[in-house]
């Protein structure tokens, strides 16, 4: 996809966010037209809870007034499916306009930023997006993250086991997902989009095209107590810009 952006990554090495003074910096260097804010605490296994998130939240408002103030036209950030209210299992794909009710600190911490960084940008003529991002999976992963979870075990002949492979959930590629938020940034939507596939498949199911045939793979289907049972996105606003991610089924079906 060619948007015709000059694009500036600066890397945790490059400037520290969390860091005021560097980050004005940054920004007074560069001199964005357009942000994608990816930034966060994502640490596998505490991200939920780490106290950062409130830090990150600081920072991140921080970054998007000084980015307002040098006349920044457009600011994407992104944020999250924990966004939602999920305390009825997900029978439904969840679409933007659906109740949010994010039950951890994470989640609360994304969603509260947003609808800071709406009530700033709007007065300022700023265009504004969300992205809520669904089930991501690709290169680099944490090994315990799902599809590795399984896939490096079984790839060096140990066992792998899948311990509530009835939950269903809207997996997205990294690669796909990184397709889907540079048409945002291009576009002039506002407001939340849902970051997934609109599929959803079983962790059974996907655990096993992970496999795909090879030998070691156990599937169990234990209760996820305080796990809603779906977690599936309504990609119609994604759609309207003329994407749509293929689901983690394809895609894994395709790599093996």
């Amino acid at each position: 996809m060619t948007l015709g952006f000059e694009v500036v990554t600066p890397s945790r090495q490059d400037c520290d966010l969390l860091d005021p003074a560097q980050m004005r910096a940054m920004l007074d260097r560069v001199r964005p037209t357009h942000i994608l804010h990816c930034a966060w605490q994502v640490t596998h296994g505490r991200f939920w809870t780490a106290p950062e998130n409130l830090d990150w939240v600081a920072a991140t408002l921080l970054l998007a007034r000084h980015a307002a103030a040098l006349g920044v036209a457009r600011f994407v950030g992104v944020g999250t499916c924990a966004e939602y209210d999920w305390s009825d299992g997900g029978p439904g794909r969840r679409a933007e306009t659906d109740a949010t009710r994010p039950d951890t600190p994470y989640g609360r911490a994304k969603l509260a930023t947003a609808t800071l960084l709406g009530d700033l940008f709007a007065p300022a003529g700023v265009s504004f997006a969300w992205a809520r991002l669904f089930h991501l999976f690709g290169p680099g992963e944490h090994p315990a993250r799902f599809v590795p979870s399984i896939a490096i075990p079984l790839a060096e002949g140990r066992p792998a086991t899948v311990r509530h492979g009835g939950l269903v959930r809207d997996m997205i590629a990294a690669v796909e997902a990184g397709a889907a938020l540079a048409a945002m940034v291009g576009s002039d939507i506002e407001g939340p989009v849902n970051i997934g596939s609109g599929e959803g498949a079983s962790l059974a199911a996907l655990a096993g095209a992970i496999a795909a045939g090879r030998p070691g793979l156990a599937v169990e289907n234990l209760p996820a107590l305080g796990q809603p049972a779906r977690m599936v996105a309504d990609i119609g606003r994604l759609a309207a810009l003329g994407v749509r991610p293929r689901g983690a089924l394809r895609v894994l079906g395709s790599t093996q």
